[in-house]
């Protein structure tokens, strides 16, 4: 089996196969279609197995037939940015094992089109042991439907987003949190040692995470994640000072300072639940390390939660997957093959779709018959939002007897539910000088009581690089800055940030990210300033 995911959100549509992205378009011109804020329309998901005509995909190999498609779960996700699953952009909408076919949600097809060279015909899809099968077959072997292989996927640390998240309970046992997010027990760590309180802790409906800590004067954690970038949320708890200034500790991540001189009492004060979210952090040696450091008494942590960044970068292929992509004006789909097995998983959601999708299918081979004769079936589900698309889907070949099949859900259900939990605040700026140009942010990342976090984010939107800069930004009201990270800062409203050695230049389409930590009045909302400076002026 393999698992395939479609992201489809107002501002880019991507694809990936077991976890990694082999495809994302951006671009608002080439792609307006579809991305396209205004949508609103239903849209339909559609798993299929088929055969194209020569111009399509090439000449079908009749010998081929019977093949099948194993499909093992499907989930639709929402696109709420930021209000997910672990600070994710996507909110589960729906999931469907398969235990057997919800007639609400799935109908069978009965047509063919075009450039397909059989029918989809509704015997040919069917659930069998916990699976939709779509068999591709011709005529005397309509409905014979061949038992599905057990789905022994490989779970790539519990990164496959947005379907999990992994979460590491520092110092504690494992447990499921109210956000439904599994957190194991303390592991992959070197040194410290584990501390449990029973106190209630303000500012979290989360107790449990935030009443076990590692703590140690130095202590280091080294945690197995696939190749990529990764958000990763470090959740503190002052368990033990009442004054300020007794507990200051670092962070290092991946070798680099992301979090200076925390103050838990100062920040939140003793037992708040505090967070920091550090964004975009490339892996490269399969392995993620986080260095805690004293600088008055011990460090401390409480969790961890990592999961793959929402905006990695995309790559054209893979060694061991290929995928592409087929769009118009009124649908798209993405097929995704493997090369280890002959596979294919096809999804089709009409122009309007806001929902996010993801499948888990084991499909053997996407055919395409020369023949009239061949029958298939196609599986859709309708549904409609008005914000983003997002379909995984995991599939595996075999060559038993099979017949493409199309079904497509008669219910569409409408909702409207894109909402963010972060506040941002930007300028840009435009020069015929030669001064390079900069999209300068301010963003909320976190806020609690009487204290918050935000990231000041430089986007590097000219044609040179940017070598050196600096930031200023201004509070108009009570809020005030009292630190932060992966920046030098300075000045008391106005602020300044300028650079560290290892984030100075910025390369054309480059983002960076500078931490920073402040209080508020209490119960108030975090003011959102508007950034400045010779780049961003």
């Amino acid at each position: 089996y393999h698992t395939y995911r479609m992201e489809w959100t107002p501002y880019y549509m991507a694809f990936y196969v077991d976890g990694k992205q082999v495809r994302r378009e951006t671009d608002p011109k080439e792609f307006q279609i579809f991305l396209d804020q205004t949508l609103t329309k239903a849209a339909q998901l559609r798993i299929s197995i088929w055969a194209g005509d020569e111009d399509w995909s090439g000449l079908f190999d009749v010998t081929k037939v019977p093949a099948a498609s194993y499909v093992n779960w499907i989930q639709v996700f929402n696109y709420t940015p930021g209000a997910g699953i672990g600070g994710s952009d996507f909110t589960l909408r729906w999931r469907d094992d398969f235990n057997n076919l919800n007639t609400n949600r799935w109908f069978n097809a009965n047509w063919t089109f075009d450039v397909a060279v059989n029918d989809y015909i509704a015997q040919n899809s069917g659930v069998r042991n916990g699976k939709l099968v779509l068999i591709l077959t011709n005529e005397a072997g309509i409905g014979n439907f061949p038992a599905p292989p057990e789905d022994n996927t490989p779970d790539y640390g519990n990164l496959i987003y947005p379907s999990n998240v992994l979460a590491i309970n520092a110092g504690g046992n494992s447990y499921k949190a109210t956000d439904g997010i599994n957190y194991i027990a303390d592991k992959y760590f070197t040194g410290g040692r584990s501390s449990k309180i029973e106190d209630p802790i303000a500012n979290t409906d989360d107790d449990f995470t935030y009443q076990s800590e590692r703590v140690g004067y130095e202590f280091t954690y080294a945690i197995p994640v696939k190749n990529g970038l990764y958000d990763i949320e470090l959740e503190f708890n002052e368990q033990w000072w009442s004054y300020d200034g007794w507990r200051i500790f670092n962070v290092d991540v991946e070798s680099v300072r992301r979090l200076s001189d925390i103050n838990l009492f100062a920040t939140a004060g003793k037992n708040v639940a505090v967070s920091y979210l550090i964004n975009r952090v490339q892996i490269v040696d399969e392995s993620l390390n986080l260095l805690f450091s004293g600088t008055k008494d011990m460090a401390t942590i409480s969790g961890i939660r990592i999961k793959p960044s929402s905006l990695s970068s995309a790559s054209s292929s893979s060694s061991s997957s290929s995928s592409s992509s087929s769009s118009s004006s009124s649908s798209s789909s993405s097929s995704s093959s493997s090369s280890s097995s002959s596979s294919s998983s096809s999804s089709s959601s009409s122009s309007s779709s806001s929902s996010s999708s993801s499948s888990s299918s084991n499909s053997s081979s996407s055919s395409n018959s020369s023949s009239s004769s061949n029958s298939s079936s196609s599986s859709n589900s309708s549904s409609s939002s008005n914000s983003s698309s997002s379909s995984t889907s995991s599939s595996s070949s075999s060559s038993s007897s099979s017949s493409s099949s199309s079904s497509s859900s008669g219910s569409s259900s409408s909702s409207s539910s894109s909402s963010s939990s972060t506040s941002s605040s930007s300028s840009s700026s435009s020069s015929s000088s030669g001064m390079p140009l900069a999209n300068c942010s301010y963003v909320i990342t976190n806020q609690w009581n009487n204290g918050f976090t935000a990231e000041l984010r430089i986007r590097n939107v000219g044609n040179s690089p940017i070598d050196g800069w600096q930031v200023s930004w201004r509070y108009s009201g009570s809020n005030r800055s009292t630190g932060g990270w992966s920046a030098n800062f300075s000045g008391s409203n106005p602020y300044q940030a300028t650079p560290l050695i290892w984030n100075a230049q910025i390369a054309p389409g480059s983002t960076i990210a500078v931490g920073i930590q402040g209080t508020k009045a209490l119960n108030s909302a975090a003011e959102v300033p508007r950034p400045y400076g010779a780049i961003c002026r």
